[in-house]
């Protein structure tokens, strides 16, 4: 109790309260040890099952990762915005921290493709880091994957997409389903993969948005910055929970 206060009476410091949040997990002293108490097991899991390169920050469970494909940089930054969630109310009460942010860039300044990831999406940030980190997100990245709402869907804004991931297996009663994305670098273009759960079937089909996909539940983007002429294909995000997909139609990029 003592933590969500100290977070619920940040409300109350004006312009001083980001400042704190950000000295927070700057310090990252026994204060925020505390915070992070409750996400060990998780850290633990990360370190048995053979994760380590998502534990470049253990302390505070953030990380950067850098593939290079073919000659090209591919940076992936993680943000833990479950550090400050404490029940099913919090949205509007979430806090993430602009220094996960400005912390870990750097590192990613010179890839040719840039996605961050997080739990939470930006809606669920309290007002004085929303909407201001999700434009800050929007600028510096092409793509923002996130979870927990499990509505999947896909909002594009210039160059960058915003993909929300769905529930594999939420509930009976809910929708289930799940995305992957794969890109085109040559061709500066993303084919998005939506895929739900038919109950009455009981099989992984397309999800078709009308006005927004093609008959296969592709959402085809082409939005995003070229960053260098002759980039080749690479698959950023490749979840797999059931082998249906490989008796589905495919289209070739290219």
């Amino acid at each position: 109790e003592d933590q969500r206060e100290w977070l619920e009476n940040l409300f109350d410091n004006g312009e001083t309260a980001e400042e704190k949040i950000d000295a927070l997990i700057r310090k990252a002293d026994v204060q925020w040890k505390r915070y992070m108490e409750r996400l060990q097991a998780y850290s633990r899991f990360l370190a048995s099952a053979g994760y380590s390169h998502l534990l470049t920050d253990p302390s505070r469970l953030t990380y950067t990762h850098v593939l290079d494909h073919a000659g090209h940089r591919i940076g992936i930054m993680g943000l833990n915005s479950a550090w400050s969630c404490a029940d099913d109310n919090a949205k509007g009460k979430v806090w993430l921290g602009r220094w996960q942010i400005v912390s870990q860039y750097a590192a990613l300044r010179d890839c040719d493709l840039k996605l961050v990831l997080s739990h939470h999406p930006c809606n669920w940030l309290t007002e004085h880091e929303d909407p201001r980190l999700a434009r800050e997100l929007t600028k510096m990245f092409h793509y923002h994957l996130h979870g927990h709402e499990h509505e999947d869907w896909v909002l594009e804004h210039g160059r960058h997409t915003r993909i929300a991931a769905g529930a594999c297996y939420d509930r009976i009663t809910k929708s289930n389903g799940y995305n992957f994305t794969r890109v085109n670098l040559a061709e500066h273009s993303a084919e998005i993969h939506l895929r739900a759960y038919d109950r009455q079937g009981r099989g992984w089909v397309p999800h078709c948005v009308h006005g927004s996909t093609t008959d296969l539940g592709v959402w085809n983007t082409r939005h995003m910055r070229p960053s260098a002429p002759s980039l080749e294909r690479v698959a950023v995000v490749t979840p797999a929970p059931d082998s249906s997909l490989a008796s589905q139609p495919r289209r070739q990029l290219g």
